[in-house]
């Protein structure tokens, strides 16, 4: 998420509804069976884009080794290096693929496009992705509200998505979670809670913290959750008592600490960094030139 762009008013309720004959209300029971765990299977619809029709049971984490890649935002070269480097192994995108200020909207939606096809890739949310959900659990700046093609896709994939994911020992969230939702837990339990109360709001419309915007980000709360948390303003409260893998901060280049990571570089269009959890270090790539 780039700080500069997004940050103002990015905390202000949503109230109006943007397609009313499509807005599911707070229970989305009739539409949705709510599952820890779900993941779609990947079924072309008729835009395009896999359908959510079939259920599999997929564990919100594996033993193995990942790759893992920062904020997207609709930068189609750097979803196909991603996707590309070791194409047999797990991929991890940490969300935000959608809302680009240098992107235009094709663009966005054919890396999400790739995403969503690739059956090596687990897909987490982001705030820029979450408020495409109708109704959703917050609106921030951004937005693109005359694409409502953005909400279909998001409604029609949404168990293609978790909020949380543990591999190799690492906590993969959108923005990293502070000692206030990790309670001192391990990695599995951590990610276990998030992605319960992701699913309360999917099916139940309940609200947790995980939804929080801090203060840092213009937002009511104390503390920002796990889509939202500042890592420049709120690194003190940042939980180092387990591995981290995260996006959301913008960055130059990924933020190395013993136990974090850091990993969105949105604003350098020229390579993408990649972590490999097998060799425990951090890949850099260099991107086509697109204008060539």
């Amino acid at each position: 998420m780039n700080n500069n762009l997004h940050k103002k008013n990015c905390s202000t309720p949503y109230t109006k509804k943007i397609t009313p004959e499509r807005d599911l209300g707070p229970n989305r029971k009739g539409k949705r069976h709510s599952q820890p765990g779900l993941v779609a299977e990947t079924k072309l619809g008729s835009s395009g884009f896999p359908v959510g029709d079939g259920v599999k049971i997929d564990p919100p984490s594996r033993g193995g080794m990942a790759i893992i890649v920062g904020d997207i935002h609709g930068n189609v070269e750097k979803v196909q290096a991603f996707l590309e480097y070791r194409p047999d192994q797990e991929h991890i995108a940490l969300g935000d693929y959608l809302d680009s200020p240098w992107e235009p909207l094709q663009r966005q939606l054919r890396s999400l496009q790739l995403l969503l096809e690739s059956p090596t890739a687990v897909l987490l949310w982001g705030n820029h992705d979450l408020h495409y959900l109708v109704p959703p659990p917050f609106r921030c700046s951004g937005f693109q509200y005359r694409e409502t093609v953005l909400q279909e896709i998001i409604e029609a994939n949404h168990r293609r998505f978790v909020a949380a994911y543990v591999v190799d020992g690492w906590l993969c969230t959108h923005a990293g979670c502070s000692t206030k939702l990790t309670l001192g837990q391990p990695a599995n339990q951590i990610a276990g809670r998030i992605n319960e109360a992701m699913n309360a709001w999917l099916y139940r419309g309940e609200k947790h913290s995980i939804f929080d915007i801090g203060i840092a980000r213009d937002g009511a709360a104390a503390l920002g959750g796990c889509f939202w948390l500042d890592l420049r303003q709120e690194k003190l409260w940042l939980d180092t008592g387990i591995q981290q893998l995260f996006g959301h901060t913008s960055l130059e280049e990924p933020e190395v600490a013993e136990k974090y990571i850091a990993m969105n570089t949105e604003s350098n269009r020229e390579t993408v960094f990649l972590f490999d959890t097998q060799k425990s270090q951090v890949v850099l790539l260099p991107l086509p030139d697109r204008w060539a």
